[in-house]
């Protein structure tokens, strides 16, 4: 890689001491013995120090590095230097002149303070008056980490509770719905048959959103985690379209398969699949009117599988695109005879199935209908 030429950074014109000086990175130039020869204003701010108390230190020491103030050695003595992101970065854009990029954790002293503290960094090789030295920037992402962190808890937190609330709610809900089955098999008055209806309806209608709440609590706390195995992908799609059959006859849509000769195999979660499967096809038939049709595709694409479920519905809102995977959002049912009372959890529990195979979901919409579609790899 060609060196980075630069003029004299003590020297320079007022323009480029004026560019360093206001950006926010922490910049500074290390000479082949590495030694601290230039900072920035954003540097000074951060570890404050002046250029004559640098007076050409060890970049460790600049940076107040925990290893050298508590070992009270030079940058490179410490029993750590050996495994220093920074050191080893600053190195290999001296020795092999590569530009280098890293994420790093590192305890450092701030105002006599020991701080732990998350960089972004780069290391650049540039070239200075024909002598070697390494342009370093630095990002401090600190409050970022920490807010990751943060939102990592939370999420944790949410999950335990969705996935503590939905186990303790599943037993008791079936039980009314069991219960509402059996009473509606009695010799009841129509008005008390009514009413259990609802209970019924109301019941299947909870223990759906439990068993979808808990569908994302597994693909959640599994981290992505697959049971993958190698299986013929035009018998998934056969399996799925044939369990859908009776629906569609019911509301006289016609369901078309159409797969390429060349389907072959895929290295897929068998059951997870088939759920994202079920749940496009089953928005699918909710939004197709009666006498309609559900056209489910299959083909490859360079190194991916593409399955597209397309109906003949009213299409989604411009405005509303975007939230179509979100989790719980419902859209209309303009149908009468379609009316199946959503979670709004079947599209957001597919996505997630689809990226944790490490593949791609989306949808393409307008008055003629809507096609939703993913990308699998295809494992060789």
């Amino acid at each position: 890689m060609a060196l980075l030429k630069l003029k004299n950074l003590k020297e320079s014109n007022a323009f480029l001491n004026t560019l360093l000086d206001n950006v926010d990175s922490l910049i500074f130039v290390i000479d082949k013995d590495l030694r601290v020869v230039q900072i920035n204003e954003a540097f000074r701010m951060f570890i404050y120090k002046q250029d004559e108390e640098i007076d050409q230190d060890f970049f460790g020491k600049v940076l107040s590095c925990g290893y050298t103030v508590n070992e009270s050695v030079n940058c490179g003595s410490t029993n750590h230097c050996h495994l220093c992101e920074f050191r080893n970065g600053v190195l290999k854009s001296l020795e092999e002149e590569e530009v280098v990029k890293k994420r790093l954790a590192r305890a450092i002293y701030l105002k006599d303070k020991e701080a732990q503290r998350h960089f972004q960094f780069t290391t650049r090789p540039v070239d200075f008056q024909g002598e070697k030295m390494v342009l370093m920037i630095i990002d401090d992402i600190t409050e970022m980490e920490e807010k990751k962190e943060k939102l990592k808890q939370l999420n944790e937190i949410k999950n335990r509770f969705l996935g503590t609330v939905s186990h303790d709610l599943k037993n008791p809900i079936g039980a009314i719905q069991s219960l509402a089955y059996v009473l509606l098999e009695e010799d009841l008055g129509e008005e008390h048959k009514t009413y259990v209806d609802e209970i019924y309806k109301a019941s299947e209608y909870m223990m759906r959103l439990v068993e979808d709440l808990l569908d994302i609590y597994k693909i959640e706390t599994e981290n992505g985690r697959m049971n993958l195995r190698r299986v013929e992908y035009i018998q998934i799609l056969q399996e799925v379209i044939d369990s859908h059959r009776i629906t569609a006859k019911d509301r006289r849509i016609q369901m078309i398969l159409e797969v390429a000769e060349d389907a072959g195999t895929l290295m897929i979660d068998r059951n997870k699949i088939l759920q994202a499967l079920n749940n496009l096809i089953d928005n699918a038939l909710k939004f197709s009117p009666q006498g309609s049709k559900v056209v489910i595709r299959g083909y490859r694409r360079s190194n991916h599988f593409i399955t597209e479920v397309q109906d003949e519905g009213p299409g989604i809102k411009k405005e509303d695109r975007e939230k179509v995977f979100q989790e719980f959002y419902q859209g209309s049912l303009p149908f009468e005879t379609n009316r199946v009372k959503s979670t709004g959890l079947g599209l957001a529990i597919a996505k997630k199935i689809v990226e944790a195979h490490n593949g791609e979901i989306g949808m393409e919409s307008n008055q003629k209908g809507t096609k939703f579609f993913f990308a699998i790899p295809i494992a060789h």
